[in-house]
């Protein structure tokens, strides 16, 4: 049957996404069988003994997505040159793609991006450096911490200052990691960020499109 869908309807923009994002952890996952490690040894195993580690996991995600969004808020009204310009970055294309999506395609990518990122950066590329943190040096896991947290500032080179911001942010999730040793943690502080900071971009967006 006909259809007028183009390469950035919705729905490609949508499923683009999601199979980028779920895409990492995949990669993520054949990184660790090549190199021989197990990116879900920070992950509960889903047992009905281990329920409650997994609701703590998500939990304690979700409330450590509060300290970022509120940071992020405070940076955007600094008057500096730089995190000014953060707020232009809604104007790029891909971005705006993205806040053209509804609410629960956001929300769907977010978590996406959670599970796909913090496996591969986190999960994979955290674990292949300091290996296992019982026997791992002081020095490799701060090695590791950094190293994964500027590989993470390197997936998202939207600008430099974006980049620096990002990589900060992935020394807060990776924190989240070595203090809790549940990757859930980072992976619901990651989505619930993503998904609460677009919903509120793009409902500003809508407020400003409104205004006569």
């Amino acid at each position: 049957m006909p259809t007028d869908k183009t390469d950035d309807s919705p729905d490609s923009v949508f499923w683009t996404a999601i199979s980028v994002e779920l895409g990492l952890g995949v990669i993520a996952i054949g990184l660790g069988w090549l190199t021989g490690v197990d990116v879900r040894q920070w992950i509960p195993q889903f047992e009905l003994s281990r329920t409650a580690d997994i609701f703590a996991g998500l939990a304690i995600g979700v409330a450590a997505a509060i300290p970022l969004l509120i940071a992020i808020e405070l940076l955007e009204r600094a008057d500096w040159e730089p995190l000014r310009n953060l707020k232009t970055l809604e104007e790029l294309p891909v971005v705006s793609a993205l806040l053209a999506l509804n609410a629960g395609e956001l929300v769907a990518i977010s978590v996406a991006a959670g599970v796909g990122e913090e496996l591969l950066v986190r999960g994979w590329l955290m674990g292949w450096i300091c290996g296992p943190l019982t026997s791992a040096t002081p020095i490799a896991i701060g090695l590791a911490l950094v190293a994964s947290s500027v590989a993470f500032g390197l997936m998202h080179p939207i600008t430099k200052t974006y980049a620096v911001l990002t990589s900060i942010i992935g020394l807060y999730l990776g924190g989240l990691v070595l203090w809790s040793g549940n990757l859930l943690v980072p992976i619901a502080a990651h989505a619930v960020y993503d998904a609460v900071h677009m919903l509120l971009v793009k409902r500003q967006r809508q407020i400003e499109l409104r205004k006569p």
